[in-house]
């Protein structure tokens, strides 16, 4: 037996089944709006010296081959005869584009230079799964403990109760890295869940990006 559409839609109305648009996921529950406006509540009198105790850590990735779909402005006359010349196209790679990953921290009236990530080798390959990214013990022996925990200390951080910022990367709040930032008496900012980035960092790193591409 055929039915027609619009009498299907009868049905279906009296039935209170309605089509409507999936609405997307919201980023917070109730669970967590609450932790953000605790999070306010508590940092809402903050003053210029709260804010000084503060370091901002953060990784950034440049890509130093073709490939990023980044495309370089040129100056030349118009027509093809002048788009195809040697001199106003980018050069091209051929292979996977190539990168890499630094790692820096700064804070009011200090800062510390570029920290290359490595890469792990094959040797240091896990599991078939591991893609051999940057992991916790690489972050705990080859930034925190050389790098951070001096940083820390030549600012006096111990003392004066300074508070680190970092993202949610697996290797900054695993057990393996908390561990040594008890050890070291480290304190990290408690920031909710789905946080704005209010990084400055993040602002440090796109004018490094585009000195970076003005320069090649």
């Amino acid at each position: 037996m055929k039915v027609k559409p619009r009498t299907i839609g009868k049905y279906l109305r009296q039935e209170n089944r309605l089509v409507f648009l999936a609405r997307r996921k919201p980023w917070l529950g109730r669970e967590g709006r609450k932790r953000r406006k605790r999070w306010c509540r508590e940092r809402r009198n903050w003053k210029k010296e709260d804010f000084q105790k503060l370091f901002y850590t953060y990784e950034v990735r440049v890509q130093v081959s073709s490939g990023t779909g980044w495309r370089r402005k040129v100056l030349r006359k118009p027509g093809p005869e002048y788009a195809y010349k040697a001199e106003n196209l980018p050069p091209t790679f051929i292979g996977e584009p190539i990168s890499t990953r630094f790692w820096a921290a700064f804070s009011y009236g200090h800062h510390m230079p570029l920290i290359p990530l490595r890469k792990r080798g094959e040797n240091e390959r896990k599991s078939e799964k591991d893609r051999l990214g940057f992991d916790s013990k690489q972050y705990v022996h080859e930034i925190l403990i050389p790098h951070l925990l001096p940083f820390y200390e030549r600012c006096g951080g111990l003392d004066k109760e300074f508070e680190t910022i970092e993202d949610g990367a697996s290797y900054h709040i695993s057990a393996y890295t908390r561990q040594y930032w008890l050890q070291y008496r480290f304190k990290k900012m408690d920031c909710p869940s789905h946080s704005s980035d209010l990084n400055p960092i993040e602002k440090v790193w796109a004018i490094f990006k585009g000195q970076y591409r003005r320069s090649v």
